[in-house]
């Protein structure tokens, strides 16, 4: 049994979700680097990568020798973005889970959002038939974000 830590991708690791996975990354004494669009890299991180998570030259490079990824670089709402935009959300997702099948890692995490459902932004209105919302929810997507959301998951 190998007992060697394994070296994981965090991308959006400036954000909000992403600073504090790669603190309690941290904090366990794991290894990690880090993707993101920020110029500055988390201190406790093995390098740091600058640019987008869609780019897949970028994205093989950063994921070289990983382990593992865990994927959170993303729009993170529609009004960051115009409709079109919001859609990098699914290619980066599709760049990231590609470069790690393409080099033999399957240990991959992916963040989503309640977005999926399309109850946030939707253009329509939604009809609740019961709450709570639980898996049986039938997702209403009315907005490309849901919908950018929804392949995310199914790209996973």
């Amino acid at each position: 049994m190998n007992s060697a830590k394994p070296k994981i991708l965090v991308t959006g690791s400036a954000g909000l979700l992403g600073s504090a996975v790669c603190d309690l990354l941290a904090q366990a004494q794991l290894p990690f680097q880090t993707l993101d669009l920020n110029q500055n890299g988390h201190s406790a991180g093995l390098n740091h990568f600058v640019g987008a998570a869609t780019d897949p030259q970028l994205v093989q490079a950063a994921i070289k020798d990983m382990q593992a990824v865990i994927h959170l670089a993303a729009i993170r709402n529609p009004n960051y973005g115009s409709s079109i935009e919001v859609f990098n959300n699914a290619l980066a997702t599709f760049t990231v889970l590609d470069a790690a099948a393409s080099n033999g890692i399957n240990r991959a995490m992916i963040a989503s959002s309640f977005s999926a459902t399309g109850l946030p932004f939707a253009n329509v209105k939604i009809q609740l038939a019961e709450l709570p919302i639980d898996e049986s929810f039938e997702n209403q997507i009315s907005d490309t974000y849901a919908l950018s959301k929804n392949i995310d998951e199914l790209t996973a």
